[in-house]
């Protein structure tokens, strides 16, 4: 509708602050999405589980306020002229994505709860801001209504868990000692977003035509589908680390046989069906191309693989800094390869630069994980 109602470069804009707010949004959850779960679990009781909840949130709010400035700035730099304005209000509606509590009901194990403040909120802003954009053609009013829902909703979240929320207040100390604690899991996912938020943003700077409307619609369908992969490893995080002994190792295997399946199907379908599909949904002038779409489907194979390598057995198994590492490098050969091929083949070639990307970083990874799988059969009793 965004696409149709307000032009190519109006959609291009609302990609771009998309991409550059995402980041901002890993800045500002800071590793809670990993780390918030197991924290959850050392809690006893439910005054426990409110603090601990209300500390996180007061902690992002405050890297929120850092990031966000910064990604509307970056992100009002690289729009066009005519796009500015919802340019930046997208990086923020994106950044917002930060403050959810929904790592607090994974850790509780409350897929309900998950479902009433996250999912929800979302789902009824952008259904509000369908009906109202095409009443008043402001495409503004989509990332205005997200913001709202998603400021809203963790707030009202703490509020649930203790009516005392605003005087639940943690010293700034432990607030920066906990950011420096959780340091290397947020870089880790940091540099993963980085470079995989980077396509929009790189094919903007070097696409001198401006011609970047297809890439934008590839890179929506793939972080719609990428919701697929986010969902599986939900799923089945908690049933492939809650046991020990041999039967660990087979749900191990179990996880990283389905997320194949879902990296091979998916990625067919996106390259296949993603230039029909982005045709329908966002227009003839913005629609993909399978040049590009063939490289992103790549890019969710890998993606789909590397995600039960690194959360359920790396980052479980202590060794978070492979995950870092590989994503380090991923991110280096990555983002300077989008730019070259960016200039050589246009949107296609940030595209592959993409997909490269995820590759290294998917066969970084495969060797320490397959070798702590090796360890936990030694070590699990028979």
């Amino acid at each position: 509708m965004i696409a149709r109602i307000g032009g190519a470069a109006t959609w291009t804009g609302v990609g771009l602050g998309q991409s550059v707010g995402v980041v901002a949004s890993i800045i500002s959850m800071w590793g809670w999405w990993t780390i918030g779960p197991s924290r959850f679990a050392a809690t006893t009781n439910d005054a426990q589980r409110a603090q601990l909840y209300v500390e996180s949130l007061q902690q992002r709010a405050i890297l929120f306020l850092i990031a966000t400035p910064i990604a509307v700035l970056i992100t009002v730099t690289l729009a066009a002229p005519q796009a500015r304005s919802i340019s930046a209000l997208m990086a923020i509606a994106s950044a917002t994505a930060g403050l959810s509590p929904a790592w607090y009901s994974i850790g509780a194990g409350r897929p309900g709860q998950l479902v009433l403040f996250d999912d929800i909120p979302n789902a009824v802003a952008v259904a509000v801001a369908a009906i109202a954009i095409l009443l008043t053609r402001a495409v503004w009013l989509y990332p205005a209504l997200l913001i709202f829902a998603n400021i809203a909703a963790p707030v009202i979240f703490a509020y649930r868990l203790t009516p005392n929320a605003h005087r639940v207040l943690v010293p700034p100390k432990t607030i920066w000692s906990d950011v420096r604690r959780q340091a290397a899991v947020a870089g880790t996912n940091l540099v993963g977003t980085t470079y995989s938020s980077s396509p929009i943003p790189m094919a903007t700077l070097v696409d001198a035509a401006g011609k970047v409307g297809g890439l934008v619609s590839s890179d929506r369908l793939y972080r719609i589908g990428s919701y697929t992969t986010i969902a599986l490893s939900n799923a089945l995080q908690s049933w492939v680390l809650e046991i020990h002994g041999p039967r660990r190792i087979r749900r191990h295997a179990i996880a990283i046989y389905l997320h194949v399946a879902l990296g091979v199907v998916g990625g067919s379908l996106l390259a296949f069906l993603g230039p029909l599909v982005g045709n329908i949904l966002f227009g003839a002038d913005v629609a993909p191309t399978f040049s590009t779409t063939s490289w992103y489907g790549v890019a969710f194979f890998a993606v789909a693989l590397t995600t039960p390598l690194s959360r359920n057995i790396l980052i479980p198994g202590g060794r978070a800094r492979y995950t870092f590492l590989a994503g380090l490098v991923g991110a280096v050969i990555g983002i300077p390869l989008m730019v070259v091929l960016g200039k050589i083949e246009g949107s296609p070639g940030v595209a592959c630069g993409l997909a490269v990307s995820e590759l290294i970083i998917c066969c970084l990874a495969m060797p320490p994980a397959l070798a702590t799988l090796g360890a936990m059969k030694q070590s699990d009793p028979q």
